[in-house]
């Protein structure tokens, strides 16, 4: 897992101080980005065990970036002259407006093989219908769900590659052309690749502002501000009790500061899937016996990265705060001091606020939850093999096919490329041959071949 995090400036437009309101702006901007990682699947084959189209996909999400930008306003009217401010009963209402833009951004490739595959007892070929590389890329404008809430959602164009199969398999006995055919399929195959992207993000925007009662206009290490959050358009801040947190004394003045504050939550999902909608038409007729199938044109299978999320938290505050001038009046009696407060002539400044709070747009989950991919459609249900018994027939248990070829044909046609492939399995006398795999080019081209076996006592006919 990888993360890139990129610098977030931050700034404040300031009012003049000592004004009927003063307005500070808080920049919210940032970027950042987050890298899942790559998941890897074989599905098939389809609709046998031991003959059909089998897939081995992989599904490589490229980074996802996001970025916000935009300000959020904060405005504070002066407290009147000599107003009393009561511990728990005096209120202090900052009004704030925002406006937001940004992007969410990310792109994705699959790596996609598409065979024909043969396990017939000992024998096994693949022929190559498909590889496909392809590639998307999709981008989304989180503005509505960050200025309003709710979630966005953007996909990316379907990307697709196709290629259509007809293919022949025979099984005979003897050596041909003097044989006789004991098995033969035929099938047609109409394969699609298809690769799209989805990302959705969810922002939660929190509002408010950070208090603290100080002896100066500033924030120190020291001192303890507590966060109130706003609500429609306004942060209620009450006044608490500055004796829990300050030692004060008579006649000195102190500050109520507020700190504007935005955080941010938003969590991005990513999923990358790959679905393969394949028309498969098979006639078979196996050793005496007949089976058909057929696969109208869907998704055979779908393959999915999973669900993939990592939170991302931005946290902007202002670079001045509000700070209200108050003026202590200590009575006391013969056990204890009472404290009243109230504001000076000029009772509304902007403090000063040192680097000790600001923050980037950063993910915070640490590591993104990577699945294990997820996969469903019927080429994902169980399958029986269309030879029971191996490569021997069900009624002569001698009786066994040892020879596999397949070959293919390229016959270009308009808007399509026609495969033609022809797949021999043969059964013969005694002797028994190696095999090879030969080399595969344009044109007709032999992909697997083992030589037959003769087994005792059986004769073969003529075809």
């Amino acid at each position: 897992m990888s993360i890139h995090i990129w610098t977030v400036a931050i700034a404040a437009a300031l009012a003049p101080a000592a004004t009927h309101a003063s307005t500070i702006n808080v920049s919210t901007a940032g970027s950042a980005a987050m890298i899942f990682l790559p998941v890897s699947k074989e599905v098939g084959p389809v609709p046998w065990s031991d003959v059909g189209v089998a897939a081995s996909i992989t599904m490589v999400p490229l980074p996802v970036v996001a970025s916000v930008a935009g300000s959020t306003s904060y405005t504070l009217s002066s407290p009147g002259l000599a107003q009393a401010f009561v511990p728990g009963s005096t209120k202090l209402s900052v009004g704030y407006g925002s406006v937001w833009s940004g992007s969410v951004a990310s792109s994705a490739f699959a790596l996609v093989q598409g065979d024909m595959t043969f396990g017939i007892g000992p024998l096994h070929a693949d022929l190559p219908l498909l590889t496909a590389k392809l590639n998307t890329a999709t981008s989304g404008d989180p503005y509505a769900a960050l200025q309003f809430g709710g979630t966005g959602i953007a996909k990316s164009p379907i990307a697709s590659q196709n290629v259509k199969v007809t293919t022949g398999l025979s099984a005979d006995v003897g050596p041909c052309p003097f044989c006789v055919t004991l098995a033969s399929i035929t099938a047609a195959v109409d394969l699609t690749a298809q690769l799209q992207q989805i990302l959705t993000w969810k922002p939660t925007v929190t509002y408010g502002d950070l208090v603290w009662y100080s002896t100066t206009k500033t924030l120190t290490a020291a001192d303890t501000p507590i966060l109130v959050t706003g609500d429609t358009g306004s942060v209620d801040n009450l006044f608490g009790d500055p004796s829990a947190t300050l030692a004060l004394t008579n006649g000195e003045t102190i500050y109520m500061n507020i700190l504007p504050v935005v955080k941010l939550n938003m969590p991005i999902t990513e999923q990358t899937i790959v679905s393969l909608p394949v028309d498969l038409s098979f006639h078979a007729e196996i050793f005496g016996a007949t089976a058909d199938k057929t696969f109208p044109l869907g998704n055979l299978f779908n393959v999915s990265t999973g669900k993939e999320t990592l939170d991302l938290t931005g946290e902007w505050f202002g670079a001045r705060a509000f700070s209200i001038a108050l003026d202590v009046t200590q009575t006391c009696g013969a056990l204890s001091c009472r404290d009243t407060y109230k504001t000076p002539g000029v009772n509304l400044s902007l403090g000063t606020i040192p680097n000790l709070l600001l923050t980037d747009l950063l993910p915070t989950d640490g590591t993104a939850r990577n699945f294990d991919p997820l996969s469903d459609g019927p080429g994902t249900d169980p399958t029986r093999p269309l030879f029971p018994n191996g490569a021997c027939s069900p009624d002569d248990p001698a009786l066994c096919i040892t020879s596999l070829t397949a070959t293919v044909t390229d016959v270009p046609e308009p808007d399509s490329l026609m495969l033609f492939a022809a797949i021999l399995i043969m059964a013969e006398g005694t002797r028994r041959f190696g095999s090879r795999r030969a080399g595969r080019g344009p044109g007709s081209r032999p992909a697997t071949r083992h030589t037959p076996r003769r087994t005792p006592g059986r004769t073969p006919t003529g075809c």
